[in-house]
């Protein structure tokens, strides 16, 4: 995230991270446009079984282990949106480059403008 903020080219502007709305899926409604991104964040909200694994080995389960389990979700929230902060901010100008670009996965082209210069 640092290096995308740090090395990009040229950053967006704040308008264009806040309102612009990108839908080259070919569907027309935008609430299910929504609703399939809303399904593709969901898929990195893994993992937290984990946090009832260890609360047999912890002090206080009962306390500790649902806390455990909420502080991460919050980190993962948070971390989430400065990720997509740092990727919005790093396109620039670069949109369609990013999303028809040589890769087929947008964060790898995402990454050759900021690394790039282009």
């Amino acid at each position: 995230m640092i290096v995308i903020f740090i090395c990009a080219p040229k950053l967006s502007s704040n308008e264009f991270v806040f309102t612009k709305y990108n839908n080259q899926t070919g569907f027309e409604n935008a609430l299910y446009i929504s609703m399939l991104g809303l399904l593709a964040s969901m898929y990195a909200f893994s993992g937290y079984e984990g946090g009832a694994t260890m609360a047999e080995e912890t002090t206080d389960a009962s306390i500790s282990a649902p806390r455990g389990i909420i502080f991460s979700i919050i980190a993962s929230a948070i971390t989430g949106f400065i990720l997509i902060l740092a990727i919005l901010y790093g396109c620039g100008e670069n949109m369609a480059y990013i999303i028809n670009g040589p890769s087929d996965h947008a964060v790898v082209n995402l990454f050759d403008v900021v690394l790039g210069g282009r």
